[in-house]
């Protein structure tokens, strides 16, 4: 009869032991889950866009530029340089960054003359450019403040006219030879900057007026490519030079912050 109650205790301690094993394994893998959960919460990048547009002003060394376009009989160009700039911006919730996409076209000139044969120098550049903002007051939302690091490709180009005759007087022929010269170039650019932002509600939307500082340099450069014959040997600018800019941006106003989520994961 003993022996037959301790089968008896035996086969109990066994049916609890096996019940209790997969409670734990059960309780392992919820846990498991849950911290799976708060993880793709806290990593998951988030995919709101906001888009912005600005007015940017460069200012461009043009001193040894300048030197050889008046050897040359040619006006100089003038500085700092303005520029419209377009943007689209997207934020990554777990590291309090955002990245910026935009498209920026510059546009320079030298000064107009009175004089009859009236010389010109214009100046373009072309860039496309990518930034990462971080944002130093993630819990503030409407007022920001991101230093940023940015890196791009430019498309520059200068045009030298000489001979232009728009100004003739009564009787006085036309100019017989129009001299044209073009260069190129096509330079990498880094940047390094901080934007100062202040937003308002505007019913469901965030308009953020901005200004924006900082310092390009550009790197990785071509010589000037001569597209068309002519007398000017023409110096590029200098490689670095600071730069303003103030910007427009509208943004979706948030549904739920961050920490709303990872409340509602816990529960």
């Amino acid at each position: 009869m003993q022996s037959l109650g301790t089968q008896k205790q035996s086969r109990m301690f066994i049916k609890a032991g096996s019940i209790l094993i997969v409670l734990c394994c059960a309780l392992h893998l919820k846990a498991q889950r849950d911290t799976l959960n708060i993880k793709y919460e806290v990593f998951q990048p988030k995919c709101d866009w906001d888009y912005g547009a600005g007015a940017r002003f460069s200012f461009l060394d043009f001193e040894e530029m300048n030197r050889s376009l008046s050897a040359a009989g040619l006006p100089e160009l003038e500085s700092p340089v303005p520029c419209v700039a377009l943007a689209a911006r997207s934020s990554i919730f777990w590291r309090h960054l955002q990245l910026e996409a935009g498209l920026e076209f510059t546009s320079g000139s030298s000064q107009k003359t009175t004089a009859i044969d009236r010389q010109s120098v214009v100046f373009r550049d072309y860039a496309l450019r990518s930034r990462m903002l971080l944002d130093v007051l993630p819990q503030n939302r409407l007022s920001k403040i991101f230093p940023f690091v940015g890196v791009g490709v430019s498309y520059q180009s200068v045009r030298t006219r000489m001979g232009l005759n728009n100004l003739l007087s009564p009787g006085q022929p036309s100019p017989t030879e129009v001299k044209e010269q073009r260069f190129t170039l096509a330079p990498l650019v880094c940047e390094l900057g901080l934007s100062l932002e202040q937003g308002v509600p505007v019913r469901n939307k965030d308009v953020f007026v901005g200004l924006r500082v900082g310092y390009a340099f550009r790197f990785i450069e071509n010589n000037w490519i001569v597209n068309d014959s002519g007398n000017v040997n023409l110096p590029k600018p200098a490689a670095s030079a600071p730069f303003l800019a103030l910007m427009l941006r509208i943004k979706s106003a948030p549904k739920q912050d961050a920490h709303s989520r990872l409340r509602r994961v816990l529960r």
